[in-house]
């Protein structure tokens, strides 16, 4: 495991991906800096829905979704980062490398997919610890619910990491990796709505198709609007997109783990 650990860090480095998300929380840092004159503490009055909110509230409230945009970028970044890693893998001469060693072809998947995720999980929770105390000195105002946000972007990028994996497995070939994650997130996007669009259609059949892909699907765009929701203090009755994705993602992973062992290399 450390072996592939280190493989996974010295690509990181060695392809100069570390440096985009140095470059991109750089960029965050100098934008929080620049907004320091900027009040977040939004002035409200009146009896509609914020009007007894403190305007302490609405700063926190404000940071938390500014904070989120940023934090999604970077896993956004990540599971790009992360397509060409399985291809690399396999290619010949590394993995006649990794598969000498008295490790079965399974095991090297899953500690390859733990070294991604170890790797570029660390990646992104160490640019949020950055980002996150800067905008809270700037702006006077810091919430420790953004706890919620962190661990929902981890949860994110094991699901991602899954995908990308799996694909890379299939096609050996990043791009496909790429495509295929694109896909998914344009299914899970469109699926969000799963209940007006089979109105929509009308035709039973095709509502229980709609449906049946809505639980199929990962609902990674879900989890982080549940984040933010615990955020905010709500609580979370809904623990679908949370199941599905984690047996979406755990799927993945057996099939990889199986077209793996049948590939000739």
């Amino acid at each position: 495991m450390n072996g592939i650990l280190r493989d996974t860090v010295a690509e990181l480095i060695d392809r100069k991906i570390l440096y985009v998300f140095l470059g991109v929380t750089l960029i965050a840092v100098l934008v929080i800096a620049a907004t320091s004159s900027v009040d977040l503490r939004i002035q409200v009055s009146g009896t509609g829905e914020l009007g007894n909110t403190a305007p302490s509230v609405i700063a926190q409230s404000a940071l938390l979704k500014l904070f989120g945009a940023f934090i999604s970028l970077l896993v956004f970044l990540a599971a790009m980062a992360s397509a060409s890693l399985m291809p690399s893998a396999l290619e010949k001469g590394r993995v006649d490398f990794y598969l000498t060693k008295p490790l079965s072809r399974a095991g090297f998947l899953l500690r390859k997919y733990v070294a991604i995720w170890l790797t570029y999980g660390g990646i992104v929770v160490a640019c949020g610890l950055i980002v996150y105390p800067v905008a809270g000195l700037v702006h006077g105002t810091s919430d420790s619910r953004v706890a919620y946000l962190f661990g929902a972007s981890l949860v994110n990028l094991a699901i991602w990491f899954s995908i990308t994996v799996a694909a890379g497995v299939l096609s050996r070939s990043a791009p496909i990796a790429i495509m295929t994650a694109f896909i998914v997130w344009v299914g899970q996007t469109i699926l969000a709505g799963h209940t007006a669009i089979g109105d929509f259609i009308g035709s039973s059949g095709w509502k229980y198709l709609v449906d049946a892909l809505y639980y199929i699907l990962p609902k990674p765009s879900i989890l982080f609007d549940q984040a933010f929701a615990l955020c905010e203090g709500k609580a979370i009755t809904d623990w679908v997109p949370l199941g599905s994705s984690i047996l979406f993602a755990a799927a993945m992973l057996v099939a990889a783990a199986e077209i793996l062992r049948r590939k000739e290399f």
